[in-house]
Formats: C-alpha cells, structure tokens, sequence
C-alpha cells in the first residue's frame, strides 16, 4: 500500500527537519519546533491509517480533508520556523 510516510520526498524532508531542529540551541525554540514535527507525523499517521485497506471503505472524505489541511498547515509553520531559527 503507497503511504505518506514510505514516500522518498517524505523521509527526506523528515531528516531535513531534524538536521535543522537539532542545531538549534535555545531550548524553547528546540522544544516548540520538536512539537511541531511530532504533530506532522501524527497528521500523517491519521491520514494513512484513513486510508488504510482495514478500514473497509468507511472513510469520511471530510474528516480526511481536514487532516490533510493540518498537514499542509504543520508543513509550512514548520519550515516557516526552521528558517527564522
């Protein structure tokens, strides 16, 4: 099954993201860009289990729109972030 999280511009940007957050030095701003990627990953969870075979077609296309459109949201806060850092 093709998910988010086995595609190849997915890992990358995760280690990118984590090369990043790790130079960081003051503690507050590590902590809060930590959260951000931990939620990232939480989104893609949600949305790959959504779209998992398990799940038997019961899939509400609204409730997976909106985690798609946090994802989007989690993504650019977290670069936004990363660049000011």
């Amino acid at each position: 099954m093709l998910t988010i999280d086995n595609s190849e511009r997915y890992k990358e940007e995760i280690q990118d993201f984590q090369s990043k957050i790790s130079k960081i030095v003051i503690q507050k701003n590590k902590k809060h860009a930590q959260e951000l990627l931990q939620d990232l990953k939480d989104q893609v969870a949600i949305i790959n289990e959504g779209h998992a075979p398990n799940n038997d077609g019961n899939i509400d296309p609204h409730t997976l729109r909106q985690h798609v459109l946090n994802l989007t949201d989690l993504r650019t806060k977290l670069t936004s972030f990363l660049q000011g850092a």
